[in-house]
C-alpha cells in the first residue's frame, strides 16, 4: 500500500464517529482512530502501532476506562469466530459498546460506540414503565390491553382481576362474542372509540353490563388496543328506581285522575239512584200486592247494588274504611254468579263449578270483595267472546302454601300475552278495543284485594288462557262491624217537625219530601242557596235544614257559612245529602264544620234517623 493510500485511509477512518482499533495476527495494534483514542484517553500511550492487545486491556482496566474487557479477552483466547459485542462501562457513567471481528488474513477488529445516551434512555423507560405500572395496579379501574390480532391479553389491572378473573384472551370476556368484532370495526378505521356499551362476564360467570373506551396503540412494535370499562349494575339500579319512582308517581296521576273521574261520575248517578232506591223502599211499604211485590223487591235490589257499586268506587278512590263482617267465600262467589251468570251463559259460555266444603269465614267487605270477582267473570266473557267450546273453571280452597282462602277463575280463552302481564294491574291500562275497556277494573280489584292484606294474582290456566286467584285471609273471630255511614236503626216513630230543604234537584226534592212526609214532618222546599236565605231572612223558623252540597249558583257551603253568621242556632241542627263526597269543596268545609253528611243514594229510613236525631236538639 502506498503512503498515500495508507494517510488516506488513516484520514478516512479518523471521519467515523465509532472508535476502531485494528490489531494483526500477533494481537498487535496496528492503527486506532481519533474516537477510539477520545474513548480510551487514560490508555492512549499503549495506542501506538505495534502495542500489544494485552498490555492496552490491562492499562485501560487499570486506568478504570476498560471494565468488562475480561468477556471479550476470552474469547480472543478461543480464537474468535463469531462476531462478539460486549457493553463495558467506561468511567463512572459512559457506557461502551465493544464489538470484534475476525480479519481473513488474521487478526480482528475492534470498534467502540459510545450507548450512554442509549442506555439513560432505556433506564428512563424502565422506570417510566415502572412508575405507571404502579400508578396502574394501584387504580381502582378495569383496564385492559389487548392484541388486535389475536385478542391475547398482554396487560390488565389488578381491579380488572378481581372483577373478571385472570385473562389470557380478551375474547372470553365478552358475553355476546361478536360485541369484539362490533368495537374493532368501530376502533380500527378512527383509532378510538368512546361510550360503547356491552356486557363483560365476570368470574362467577355472570353478565356485568359496562361502557367501554378504547384507544388504538402500538406496544412493542406490536398494534394493541387500550381499553377501560366502567361497570354499570349501580347506575342501572339507580335508573331502574329512577323509572320505578317515575312509575309511581305516574300511576298516583293516574289514581288522582281517576278519583276526579269517579266523583264526576258520582255525582252523576247519585241523584237519579237516590230516587230510584227511595221511591223503591216507599213502595215497598206502601204496596201488599204479592204479585208486584216481588218485581219490586227485584227492583229495589238491584238499585240498592247499583248504590253500593258507586259506594265502593267512591270508598276506594278516597280510601275511605272498609266496612269488615264475617263472610264466605263460597257465598261471595255465588253472589257474583247470579249477576254474571246468565250473561256468560248467553255467551254460550259452559261454567264449572267447584266449591270446597266447610271453608273459614273471612273478615271482608262483601260489596268490595264480591266486586273483584264480578269484574274477572266480566272480563272472561269478554276474551271467550270468539273461544269454540268456552268454559270457566271456579273453584274456592284453603291455599296450603299461604294458608289464606283462594278462590281461583280460569278459562280456555287466549290469555294474557307475556308482554304485557306486568301491566294489566295499571289504571287505565287496558288490552280492549278502544270503546270496550276503562282499564279500571283489575287495578281497582287489585287494590281491594291488597286493602284486605290479601293478593289478586294472574297465572296461566291449564287449558292456556287466563287464570285469576283472589287470596284473602282467614277472618278473626265473628262480630259485625257496622258501616261508618249507617246509623244504628232506631224505632222509627212520627214527628211533627219543620224541615227546610235545599235541593236543586226537583225529582231528589220530591223523593226527600214525600219520606218526610210520610212522617208527618212539615218540608219547605227551595230550590237555591239564594231562596234558602231569603225564606229564612222573612222571619220563618225550622227545626232542621236539610242541602245539598253542590248546586248551581250558591252551593251548600257558602249557604250553610251565612247561615253560621246570621242564625247561628242552626249549627247544630243542620245537615249535607250530597252526591260528591270527593269534591275539594266537601273537604274545605269538613274543616269548617262538624255537620253530618249523608251520602246519596241513602235510604229513607237513614234519612229520617238522621233528621230525626237533628230535631231532637231543636
Amino acid at each position: 500500500m502506498s503512503t498515500d493510500t495508507a494517510a488516506f485511509l488513516t484520514r478516512a477512518i479518523d471521519s467515523l464517529q465509532d472508535g476502531i482499533a485494528i490489531f494483526d495476527v500477533d494481537y498487535a495494534l496496528v492503527l486506532a482512530n481519533q474516537p477510539f483514542h477520545q474513548i480510551f484517553d487514560g490508555a492512549t500511550s499503549h495506542l501506538i502501532a505495534g502495542g500489544a492487545w494485552r498490555l492496552f486491556m490491562d492499562e485501560a482496566k487499570r486506568k478504570g476506562r476498560g471494565a468488562g474487557f475480561d468477556q471479550l479477552n476470552f474469547q480472543l483466547i478461543g480464537g474468535l469466530i463469531e462476531p462478539f459485542s460486549q457493553d463495558v462501562t467506561h468511567g463512572s457513567s459512559q457506557r461502551v459498546r465493544l464489538s470484534a471481528r475476525a480479519l481473513s488474513e488474521g487478526g480482528f477488529i475492534l470498534t467502540a460506540s459510545d450507548v450512554t445516551e442509549a442506555y439513560e434512555a432505556d433506564a428512563l423507560r424502565i422506570e417510566t414503565e415502572a412508575l405507571l405500572r404502579n400508578v396502574l395496579d394501584a387504580c381502582t379501574a378495569n383496564i385492559l390491553m389487548s392484541s388486535v390480532d389475536d385478542g391475547r391479553v398482554i396487560y390488565q389491572t389488578p381491579y380488572s382481576t378481581g372483577q373478571f378473573g385472570v385473562l389470557e384472551n380478551v375474547r372470553h370476556l365478552y358475553a355476546d362474542v361478536e360485541k369484539r368484532s362490533e368495537l374493532l370495526a368501530e376502533l380500527l378505521p378512527t383509532g378510538a372509540v368512546d361510550d360503547f356499551e356491552c356486557d363483560l362476564l365476570d368470574k362467577d360467570g355472570n353478565r356485568v353490563p359496562v361502557i367501554s373506551h378504547a384507544r388504538l396503540i402500538e406496544y412493542e412494535h406490536e398494534k394493541v388496543i387500550l381499553a377501560s370499562a366502567y361497570d354499570l349494575t349501580q347506575l342501572h339500579a339507580q335508573r331502574d328506581e329512577l323509572i320505578r319512582i317515575r312509575d309511581i308517581a305516574h300511576q298516583n296521576e293516574k289514581l288522582s285522575a281517576m278519583g276526579g273521574l269517579l266523583a264526576g261520575v258520582a255525582h252523576e248517578l247519585n241523584n237519579p239512584l237516590s230516587v230510584v232506591v227511595g221511591h223503591a223502599l216507599m213502595l215497598q211499604e206502601d204496596i201488599t200486592d204479592p204479585t208486584l211485590k216481588v218485581p219490586l223487591d227485584k227492583i229495589s235490589h238491584s238499585a240498592e247494588r247499583c248504590a253500593r257499586i258507586v259506594k265502593t268506587f267512591l270508598a276506594i278512590a278516597r280510601q275511605k274504611p272498609m266496612t269488615l263482617v264475617p263472610s264466605s267465600m263460597n257465598e261471595i262467589v255465588l253472589t257474583a254468579l247470579d249477576v254474571c251468570g246468565h250473561s256468560l251463559r248467553q255467551a254460550g259460555v259452559t261454567l264449572e263449578i267447584n266449591l270446597a266444603e266447610a271453608l273459614p269465614e273471612m273478615q271482608v267487605d262483601e260489596d268490595q270483595i264480591a266486586q273483584i270477582l264480578i269484574n274477572i267473570l266480566t272480563n272472561a266473557e269478554h276474551a271467550l267472546k270468539d273461544a269454540p267450546n268456552a268454559e270457566v273453571h271456579i273453584s274456592t280452597r284453603i291455599d296450603p302454601a299461604t294458608g289464606m282462602i283462594a278462590a281461583s277463575f280460569s278459562d280456555n280463552g287466549p290469555g294474557v300475552p307475556k308482554e304485557i302481564r306486568g301491566r294489566i294491574f295499571e289504571p287505565f291500562f287496558t288490552s280492549k278495543p278502544v270503546g270496550e275497556g276503562t282499564g279500571l277494573g283489575l287495578s281497582i280489584s287489585h287494590r281491594i284485594a291488597l286493602a284486605h292484606g290479601g293478593n289478586l294474582e294472574l297465572s296461566e290456566s291449564p287449558s292456556g288462557g287466563a287464570c285469576f286467584k283472589v287470596s284473602l285471609p282467614r277472618g278473626a273471630a265473628p262480630h259485625t262491624a257496622m258501616a261508618p255511614d249507617q246509623p244504628k236503626r232506631a224505632a222509627q216513630k212520627e214527628t211533627h217537625m219543620s224541615v227546610l230543604l235545599v235541593e236543586d234537584e226537583q225529582d231528589v226534592a220530591d223523593m226527600i219530601s214525600r219520606i218526610l212526609r210520610n212522617k208527618n214532618m212539615a218540608v219547605t222546599h227551595c230550590d237555591s242557596g239564594n231562596d234558602a236565605l231569603a225564606t229564612l231572612t222573612r222571619g220563618q223558623q225550622f227545626d232542621v235544614i236539610v242541602s245539598d252540597l253542590k248546586m248551581q249558583g250558591m252551593s251548600g257551603i257558602d249557604m250553610m257559612l251565612e247561615i253560621d253568621a246570621q242564625w247561628p242556632i242552626y249549627r247544630d241542627r243542620s245537615c249535607f245529602v250530597t252526591g260528591d263526597s270527593m269534591g275539594n269543596a266537601l273537604s274545605q268545609y269538613k274543616s269548617l264544620s262538624n255537620r253530618p253528611i249523608l251520602e246519596k243514594p241513602f235510604s229513607p229510613t237513614e234519612l229520617i234517623e238522621l233528621v230525626t236525631s237533628l230535631g231532637e236538639r231543636a
